[in-house]
């Protein structure tokens, strides 16, 4: 057993269904970086860019060998697929004793994918940047690109890529509503609302459906999601003025993110968080449960299985009347289903999850999460952790995350507290919990 297919039985937040065999054959274009393999399945089914060729001639010297270069990545990355496809099949198929040969290919074909895959799409968008009229072949290939991008959780680029394409697909709704899914996953709401006033024909129950569900329950919840951004830039200028709030740099395997903490609305989380982060708690500690389109989890394991435990709790705090929402890149504290288990696990939001605000309001009590902080820094850090685990829908769409098949956890390097106020930061344990002392230990 891999360990994140075991560390998946023990994961906190919501309860999740272990993957069976088929299952993981079923994620094997998530193993292969998060939609490389599956950039092309809906045109041709299996996976590979059968129809991806562009035009070599009637062009000059240099762009022809440059849609030669193209073709000739596309025909590396189709053998590569290819070979992924035999490889993983047997790897997965036949007893570990058998196996083991196979996993040595199965992992050396999913590394040249990956680069023919990033290498084909970077000549395919300066092909696009350099020609006046891209054929018709070329703009589907781009729009590929575009939904690709977003379906890694790249939305920024995903929809600078769009803004450019557009102005060639006027009559294709999927170009639009990748554009609306982008907007929608951005915290960009004045320009969601300009969007669909300038395009009203988006505005059919089928093509919205037709979006991905995450964007589409933003695009639902956009009024509520506008009030709160509205509020929350107000708050950020104040707080920009005021130039006094704790600042952490997390140090990761893919580079340093920098978080600014909410100590007004959140005083318990970020005194406990503070305090953490200076005597070295979450160092060596693996982003454990990271879901695209969702959020990327941490502070609770080390690489090795061990859960990482504090000993006590601390209050939630997502039901106060200022409490913060959750906008892309907030950071909040995770818990279990019983209210004031927070401990030690957070985590970042890759888009807006209104779904997990808290509220001051008796019929809302127990549900939400508290928001303590936000990424000013480190976005692209933010957007490439390694996603472990994938969401599914089983019978009557529920929803079950199964984990990705020998995904390697990111993990934390170290946290430098490079800003605080004037006062000892300390954790201030829920009355009931039972306080240890927190510990760089193994709780077995």
């Amino acid at each position: 057993m891999t360990f994140i297919t075991d560390l998946f039985r023990r994961t906190v937040l919501v309860p999740v269904v272990a993957a069976s065999l088929v299952i993981a054959i079923v994620l094997l274009p998530a193993v292969f970086s998060s939609a490389s393999h599956a950039l092309w399945q809906e045109e041709d089914g299996d996976g590979a860019p059968e129809t991806a060729y562009v035009d070599e001639e009637n062009s000059g010297p240099e762009l022809a060998a440059l849609r030669k270069e193209f073709n000739q990545t596309r025909d590396r990355w189709v053998e590569a697929l290819k070979e992924l496809r035999l490889a993983s099949t047997m790897y997965f198929a036949l007893p570990r004793d058998e196996a083991a040969p196979w996993k040595d290919r199965y992992e050396a074909a999913t590394q040249t994918g990956n680069i023919e895959r990033e290498k084909f799409e970077e000549l395919a968008v300066e092909l696009f940047d350099r020609l006046d009229e891209p054929d018709a072949d070329l703009l589907q290939i781009i729009l590929r690109v575009v939904k690709a991008r977003y379906d890694r959780g790249q939305y920024t680029q995903s929809l600078e890529l769009n803004k450019k394409l557009l102005p060639f697909m006027l009559d294709d709704d999927r170009a639009y509503m990748l554009y609306l899914s982008s907007l929608a996953m951005l915290d960009r709401y004045d320009e969601t609302r300009e969007f669909v006033t300038r395009n009203p024909r988006i505005l059919n129950d089928e093509l919205i459906e037709s979006v991905h569900e995450d964007a589409r329950d933003n695009y639902y919840a956009i009024q509520y999601l506008h009030e709160g951004w509205i509020r929350e830039q107000e708050l950020r200028e104040q707080e920009q003025e005021a130039d006094d709030l704790p600042r952490v740099q997390i140090k990761t395997s893919k580079g340093t993110i920098t978080v600014e903490l909410f100590e007004n609305e959140a005083p318990l989380a970020v005194n406990n968080f503070v305090a953490l982060c200076e005597s070295g708690f979450y160092d060596g500690l693996i982003f454990h449960r990271v879901i695209n389109h969702f959020m990327a989890q941490t502070g609770g394991y080390d690489d090795q299985q061990q859960h990482r435990q504090l000993g006590y709790t601390i209050e939630d705090e997502f039901s106060r009347e200022d409490a913060r929402h959750h906008f892309r890149g907030s950071l909040a504290m995770a818990r279990t289903n019983a209210e004031h288990s927070g401990s030690s696990e957070f985590y970042f939001t890759f888009a807006p999850k209104p779904g997990l605000d808290g509220s001051p309001l008796p019929e809302r009590r127990g549900r939400g999460y508290t928001v303590f902080g936000r990424v000013i820094a480190g976005w692209d850090v933010l957007d490439s952790l390694t996603r472990t685990f994938e969401v599914l829908k089983g019978e009557e769409d529920e929803r079950k995350e199964v984990p990705i098949i020998d995904a390697v956890p990111d993990h934390i390097i170290s946290t430098t507290v490079i800003r605080k106020r004037d006062h000892e930061y300390a954790p201030t344990p829920f009355a009931g919990s039972i306080q240890m002392p927190a510990h760089h230990g193994h709780d077995h």
